[in-house]
């Protein structure tokens, strides 16, 4: 017959302790932001937008969004065009 050797409880114990500090250890990567999913839209010129302006609200005041910031907006009323990324402002003055 051939020896078998028998792990004691303590060694046992220590495998266990190994098992869950590893599992404690486990990341999942995350890729880093490789940018927007989507195709980016061609702005539209500043000539064209003060026409679109003009003719909404009788002045030239608008903004694109990358420029404005929430405080702009809280304090200014507005129409946001999303799909062009145009912010036009009601009054021809910000506050």
């Amino acid at each position: 017959m051939a020896s078998v050797e028998v792990a004691s409880p303590a060694t046992n114990a220590r495998r266990k302790r190994k098992r869950r500090k590893m599992q404690e250890f486990e990341i999942d990567w995350i890729p880093e932001d490789t940018g927007p999913p989507y195709e980016a839209a061609e702005e539209l010129g500043t000539h064209t937008i003060d026409k679109m302006c003009k003719a909404k609200f009788g002045h030239t005041n608008w903004a694109r969004m990358s420029a404005v910031t929430p405080y702009d907006l809280h304090n200014n009323p507005c129409d946001i065009d999303y799909e062009n990324g145009i912010v036009f402002f009601h009054k021809a003055i910000n506050v």
